[in-house]
């Protein structure tokens, strides 16, 4: 599901045992989190949720 995810974004170009994906998450969720309050949240097996408070 991960690498769906990743071939999606990045195309032919990612590797599948890239960071790259998490890194970007959590860039986001500190962003967001001062900014706005908003939440992204895994949700195992299936990939991220974003949680408006």
């Amino acid at each position: 599901m991960k690498n769906e995810k990743l071939s999606y974004v990045w195309g032919d170009s990612c590797q599948e045992d890239s960071r790259t994906l998490d890194v970007h998450i959590r860039y986001l969720r500190q962003k967001l989190g001062k900014v706005t309050g908003c939440n992204i949240a895994t949700v195992r097996g299936y990939g991220y949720r974003l949680d408006i408070l």
